[in-house]
């Protein structure tokens, strides 16, 4: 997806603020265009005419704009002076065709997929979201009445995501439908469309704060995930019914702000310490928390499991040497280059903490690069060194040995905690009447960590429980309303009351205009435009 800061560019010249007028001394305004960006002295302008190649018209972003001062938005302000200084430039973007093509693909009743942030960072918490989510939703609704639309909240949570085959965790909240509410306040156009989009956009907001936590190790995210598993259980047996998503945002946002009031506490770090150990036994003995709750039985190993187990992990040791001793200079090399990515990531970033989003990202390009030359040069080095023969064989093999060495190293590691598991399941037979203790004590300070905090609990009132996430968005209306118009008007005159089909999409991608219009009703006359960043 084209963004407008990936083609962030230093202007020629500087430039000088004097009320709404830009005045340049060695610029070229001609080559810019109305709606383009440009950052001086901190802050951030946007054009409205180009008078030549010294002079243009332009406002402070964020002052609303005759589009959004037309919808109901805040006037816009004059511009402040600014005395001369370099310049940077970000151009205008159409994303028209993008959220065309999201219509198309919802109307069909297929899944699309975003991150409604809008950019990648390691922070642990939630960037303000963008708007983009909401108009899609909003928009799509409006065009397609008769197809049900559902947004489904993902939290991801890495940990050591920027090594090589780390762990992500995946969690996924309630579906919500759009409210229909929303769709009618959308339709209206003008203020009522912008305050539909906020509100729906807070919903969004509250449905991913439910699923995300900030937590800064693992240890402490453990402990909010054996919060909530047990919050639910108790809500379940008092009400009869699982918590509402008022009370789990209410119960993150209450972890959020105040694990860190009481984490030095004696006894949260005493629970903290509980909760790995118990953790830490069910891994041992393969087990997960609800069959601790409904009695399951250990499993019944054999010391010659264990033995072979043992056996396996020595074997797929040694079997994965070879393409780990082939792969060693591809690993330095990514390492090298991904850390001075890094570096320069983070002296350009304001929201990244450790650019290892960025040291992922390089590590799989780099990768992309090397593996191909490294298997040429490998390749070449048979050749010279034995003989054709050898290097064909190599040039073959290499890859399937290369393979199989990360899928025995993997192997390894897991036969290395199974037989772990096998070992202690067999030398601690009391373990199952040791785990429900355990298990009681973890939730009787669990359960007492979220009155402390100010958390929900079970039968708590809904409004008591609910988030305040009023600036849960950034952009002004004026960044996204005349966008939103446009898009409303055109999904308002190509209503459809039924989801289109596969052969129309295809119909509309390949130019045929009677098809576009005769069977999908979806728009056939847009221009091709660059997609922009959306949230």
């Amino acid at each position: 997806v084209d963004r407008a800061q990936d083609h962030k560019r230093v202007g020629p010249g500087a430039l000088e603020i004097r009320g709404d007028r830009a005045l340049g001394e060695g610029t070229r305004f001609s080559d810019l265009s109305a709606r383009d960006r440009l950052e001086v002295g901190g802050r951030e302008y946007v054009v409205v005419s180009v008078v030549s190649d010294t002079e243009m018209v332009v406002r402070r972003a964020g002052g609303g704009g005759a589009a959004a001062a037309a919808g109901g938005g805040v006037p816009e302000a004059p511009p402040e002076a600014c005395p001369p200084s370099a310049y940077t430039i970000m151009p205008h973007i159409d994303s028209t065709s993008l959220y065309e093509n999201v219509f198309e693909r919802l109307g069909a009743s297929e899944c699309v997929g975003i991150f409604p942030e809008g950019g990648s960072h390691d922070r642990t918490e939630l960037l303000p979201l963008k708007m983009g989510v909401s108009i899609m939703a909003l928009g799509a609704s409006a065009r397609f009445p008769g197809v049900p639309l559902r947004i489904v909240p993902v939290g991801l949570h890495y940990f050591k995501g920027h090594r090589f085959r780390g762990s992500v965790f995946v969690d996924y909240g309630e579906p919500f439908a759009v409210p229909p509410e929303l769709v009618a306040r959308y339709e209206a156009g003008g203020r009522e469309m912008q305050e539909a989009c906020q509100r729906l956009l807070e919903l969004v907001h509250q449905s991913i704060a439910s699923v995300t936590i900030s937590a800064p190790d693992y240890g402490t995210l453990e402990l909010f995930w054996m919060m909530r598993r047990l919050h639910q259980q108790q809500t379940v047996e008092e009400t009869g019914k699982k918590p509402t998503l008022e009370q789990q945002v209410a119960l993150t946002k209450a972890f959020s702000e105040g694990f860190d009031r009481l984490r030095d506490r004696p006894g949260t770090v005493r629970l903290q310490e509980l909760v790995a150990t118990y953790n830490t036994q069910l891994r041992l003995f393969g087990l997960k928390d609800h069959h601790v709750e409904a009695g399951a039985r250990l499993r019944k190993r054999t010391l010659l499991r264990a033995v072979l187990l043992s056996g396996r992990m020595l074997f797929n040791g040694l079997a994965a040497f070879p393409g780990l001793f082939l792969g060693l200079p591809l690993l330095i090399a990514t390492r090298v280059v991904s850390q001075h990515e890094r570096r320069k990531a983070l002296r350009s970033s304001k929201v990244k903490i450790h650019a290892r989003d960025v040291v992922a990202t390089y590590k799989v390009l780099m990768s992309l690069v090397m593996t191909p030359l490294l298997h040429v040069v490998y390749t070449s080095l048979a050749w010279w060194l034995h003989s054709q023969a050898a290097a064909v064989c190599y040039f073959f093999f290499s890859p399937f040995v290369c393979w199989g060495a990360v899928r025995c190293a993997e192997s390894s590691i897991l036969a290395y905690r199974e037989a772990w598991s096998t070992l202690s399941a067999l030398l601690l037979p009391s373990g199952r009447v040791k785990l429900r203790e355990l298990r009681q004590e973890v939730k009787a300070g669990v359960l007492a960590l979220v009155d402390d905090m100010g958390g929900p609990r079970a039968g708590a009132p809904a409004a008591a429980a609910e988030a305040s996430v009023a600036a849960s968005y950034s952009e002004p209306p004026e960044q996204w309303a005349e966008l939103c118009e446009t898009l409303r008007a055109e999904s308002l005159r190509h209503r459809r009351s039924g989801p289109i089909s596969e052969g129309d999409i295809s119909a509309a991608k390949a130019g045929d205009r009677s098809a576009r219009v005769g069977k999908a009703g979806a728009i056939g006359d847009l221009p091709e435009g660059e997609h922009a960043h959306f949230g």
